[in-house]
């Protein structure tokens, strides 16, 4: 029956070799894709890290989002981030080296979880310190980008045109555009001031969303800003022709108050508060309202600081009394001109007889032919000018006083209450605490419960879980589907991985069976078993071989040359390194496989040369030794 016994044993044997490769298969993806220390070392040698920040960004963020980051929000009204300063910002912030750290940590928490080895994974990435690390980069560039020049920027001239149309008109008729205001506000808030409040309250907050502290206060000081604010404003006033604008509103108010609505002077005269004020307004010149105007800022600066609880300026109109009296006088005698002109002609005599009317303060009913409207003023002995002193000028106040009530009366209540909550801010600055946070975010649920996810987060480093995992794959369309593949694929990996030493076993026997089957000694035995091993093994180590270079070499090749063809640069990049990882990962399988074959290999032929020898060895061991008598 030895034919018999052979016969299995040769069938066995196929079986053997048949079966050789995927077990070995099985035993390298078992030491390698199940085991994170191997996908670590992949990624160290394919070095995926330093690659993302010095190859793939660099050609990535431009072709995504333009050279100027245009899809991403604009820092700071318009001053724009560039990737390169986006890229070494967060390159500073988050190394490489740090990275690969968070990632070999979460390989190994949710590795095993994955393969079925552990019920559950907790990944911790900290982020306290990375918040540390990222504030100085933060000021840094910050100040390399230039966005403390914002309001320099053509969209933020833009945008405060935007904002002055839906401003209103302003008090006293005043206009201003966006770049005059653009231009006086770059004195008021210069750069190094600009940088130093945005510092100072960065700090103030950090500690906060860090969770080291409870509450914030962030404080602009604004007071020393005064001063330079009406140096600024000054130019801006007399860049817009203001003062003009200002002074003509006081100078109306002020005929209105001493004047009323009209003088009636003689001859039947009339002279309009308007004409009155219209003529006063051209008697001051440019120059005047200027000065009185920068008066009138210089007094008002230590009531925007809170200094004073208010002010009066005096405006020395008798200075320009007499160019008053001169252009009323000229429209005075204008108006007598016309109506003497107006007069029906009548003889000399009857005019002379008629001029005893110039006294009871008319003018006569009628004009002499051939005489002109000064050879009448002389007869009557008309004095325009004394008339306008006594009949006007008299009447208007040597000084002015302008009081802080006064000018407060020519603005409307939205603008009183803008003015006191400047002063405000001005006395205590512009103060922004945690309660004011919390009041925002009260209106909107959703944004709260992503700040305190954000704290929470900073305080305890990111924390995501299996629970997270299953909660998350829940929500996706067909999630419980989903679910229940990954319950199983980590049921089976796990009965891999704690069946990995099954193989062995059932290797060991099937050959100790075709040992047994094959042979009828030691010798045979041993022979017959290592005879399947050293072809299984040999077959293994060839075919280790030939698979790459004739499949899956050329399937990568033909996979990157696609790439070239169609992909962009980022993308391209992308697809060689990923090309090279898994050309990496293929070899280091095989080279695994080869190894195993080759120490099977040796194993088979010493089993074969054991049992080519067996006869010498029994004798050597079944010789008695020699004993004394």
């Amino acid at each position: 029956m030895i034919w018999l016994r052979r016969s299995l044993a040769v069938l066995l044997a196929i079986g053997f070799v048949l079966l050789f490769p995927l077990v070995l298969v099985a035993l390298r993806v078992n030491a390698t894709l199940l085991d994170p220390s191997f996908v670590k070392d992949e990624l160290r040698k394919a070095d995926v890290f330093t690659f993302a920040y010095d190859e793939y960004l660099p050609a990535a963020l431009p072709e995504t989002f333009g050279q100027d980051l245009e899809g991403l929000p604009k820092a700071l009204l318009g001053k724009q981030i560039t990737p390169q300063d986006a890229l070494a910002a967060a390159k500073e912030v988050a190394p490489p080296s740090w990275l690969e750290q968070q990632v070999e940590g979460a390989i190994d928490q949710a590795w095993p979880y994955f393969t079925g080895r552990a019920d559950h994974f907790a990944i911790v990435v900290p982020l306290s310190d990375r918040v540390d690390a990222a504030v100085p980069v933060v000021k840094r560039t910050l100040r390399q980008t230039g966005a403390y020049t914002f309001v320099s920027s053509p969209e933020f001239v833009t945008e405060l045109d935007r904002q002055l149309r839906n401003f209103g008109n302003l008090p006293f008729g005043l206009t201003v555009n966006g770049s005059q205001l653009s231009k006086a506000l770059q004195r008021i808030v210069p750069p190094d001031w600009l940088q130093s409040q945005a510092e100072g309250a960065l700090d103030a907050v950090v500690p906060y969303f860090e969770g080291k502290q409870d509450s914030f206060k962030i404080t602009v000081h604004v007071a020393d800003r005064v001063e330079p604010g009406a140096a600024a404003i000054k130019d801006l006033l007399r860049e817009t022709d203001a003062y003009r604008h200002i002074f003509d509103a006081v100078v109306s108010k002020l005929v209105e108050d001493n004047v009323g609505q009209a003088v009636n002077l003689p001859l039947g005269v009339t002279v309009t508060k308007d004409e009155i004020g219209t003529l006063a307004q051209q008697a001051l010149p440019p120059q005047w309202l200027q000065e009185q105007g920068e008066r009138l800022l210089d007094q008002a600066v230590p009531y925007l600081k809170g200094e004073t609880a208010s002010f009066t300026i005096t405006l020395p109109l008798d200075e320009r009394k007499p160019q008053i009296k001169q252009a009323l006088a000229g429209l005075v005698d204008g108006k007598l001109r016309a109506l003497f002109d107006a007069l029906p002609q009548c003889s000399l005599p009857e005019f002379l007889a008629k001029t005893a009317g110039a006294a009871t303060g008319r003018l006569p009913d009628c004009r002499p032919q051939g005489y002109s409207y000064e050879e009448a003023k002389r007869t009557l002995g008309m004095d325009v000018a004394a008339g306008v002193e006594q009949g006007i000028v008299a009447l208007l106040p040597g000084q002015w006083n302008l009081s802080l009530s006064d000018l407060l009366s020519r603005l409307s209540t939205k603008d009183r209450e803008r003015l006191d909550s400047f002063r405000k801010t001005v006395r205590e600055g512009w103060v922004y605490t945690d309660t004011d946070l919390q009041r925002v975010l009260a209106k909107n649920a959703d944004t709260a419960a992503t700040v305190d996810k954000v704290r929470t987060a900073i305080r305890d480093g990111w924390r995501y879980t299996d629970a997270d995992l299953r909660k998350d794959l829940e929500r996706q369309d067909g999630g419980q589907a989903t679910l229940q593949s990954l319950d199983n694929a980590r049921r089976w990996l796990g009965l891999v991985g704690r069946l990995a030493f099954l193989p062995y076993l059932i290797g060991i026997a099937v050959l100790a069976i075709i040992g047994l089957l094959g042979g009828r000694g030691v010798r045979g035995r041993l022979l017959w078993a290592a005879a399947p091993l050293v072809v299984a093994s040999l077959i293994v180590i060839v075919a280790s071989a030939v698979v790459y270079s004739a499949a899956v070499g050329p399937a990568l090749e033909s996979a990157l040359a696609n790439a070239r063809d169609t992909a962009d640069r980022a993308q391209l990049l992308a697809a060689a390194k990923g090309i090279a990882v898994a050309r990496t990962l293929v070899q280091d399988f095989l080279a695994g496989i080869r190894a195993q074959a080759i120490l099977f290999l040796v194993l088979g032929l010493v089993l074969a040369a054991i049992g080519l020898a067996w006869p010498r060895l029994a004798q050597r061991i079944s010789r008695p030794s020699s004993t004394p008598t």
